[in-house]
């Protein structure tokens, strides 16, 4: 099952470490965009949006390329 826009998420994907090994990680979070390449995870975000989070700086995202994605594990539906 693909996640939608908005559910919460965790995904296991390999990265590299500064030894240029690779390493397997792990993010949890909102799905707030995704694309044919790449899922873009907010894990830290105010609780309710308002005024204060207008210019995006409480915010916290990371961009994950879809072709390191190990496991997508869905938490929460909450999209569409």
């Amino acid at each position: 099952m693909k996640p939608a826009l908005g559910d919460i998420v965790e995904i296991v994907f390999l990265d590299h470490s500064e030894g240029a090994r690779e390493l397997t990680f792990r993010v949890f979070g909102r799905l707030s965009k995704k694309t044919r390449t790449i899922y873009v995870v907010d894990c830290w975000e105010p609780a309710e949006a308002g005024e204060d989070d207008a210019d995006g700086f409480n915010r916290h995202q990371f961009s994950i390329v879809r072709r390191t994605i190990i496991e997508t594990h869905l938490l929460r539906r909450c999209g569409k």
